[in-house]
């Protein structure tokens, strides 16, 4: 055997395996806070998604129940398992239990005469704020008798 070929039988020296190993290990702890990041936007998404549903239903609800229900609220509504203010109650939420914590919604209804091109006067203006964790969604949307 020739000098070259034994060189190439005896394997990896211990240089090339601790380069590998160190390669290997930043990729996987790369993977491990790209799927910490995946699980926080997912979680955010979550809350997101009912705080939108709940402004949302405030909405619903007062175009359900007519032009006598189109008041502000008094004080923020803590849903799940808030009082009814004016008539309107907390949705059924898919997280009933409270896991996804606890939001905090407020209405204002005024008259929507600042909107271009709207000139009947039996139309308002509803802004719905939904508040949780230091995060706030905003809806503002048009109800018509």
């Amino acid at each position: 055997m020739s000098r070259g070929n034994e060189r190439a039988l005896k394997g990896f020296t211990l240089l090339e395996v601790t380069v590998a190993l160190f390669i290997i290990a930043v990729a996987l702890l790369a993977m491990a806070k790209m799927q910490s990041a995946s699980i926080n936007a997912a979680e955010y998404s979550g809350r997101m998604a009912v705080a939108l549903r709940m402004a949302q239903d405030v909405m619903e609800q007062m175009q359900a129940r007519g032009p006598s229900s189109w008041e502000s609220s008094t004080s923020p509504q803590i849903c799940p398992g808030g009082d009814p203010q004016l008539g309107i109650e907390c949705p059924e939420l898919l997280d009933p239990d409270g896991k996804l914590g606890r939001f905090s919604r407020t209405w204002t209804v005024r008259s929507a005469t600042g909107w271009p091109g709207l000139t009947s006067a039996n139309m308002r203006e509803v802004e719905v704020v939904v508040t949780w964790g230091g995060r706030t969604v905003r809806l503002v949307s048009l109800l018509a008798e």
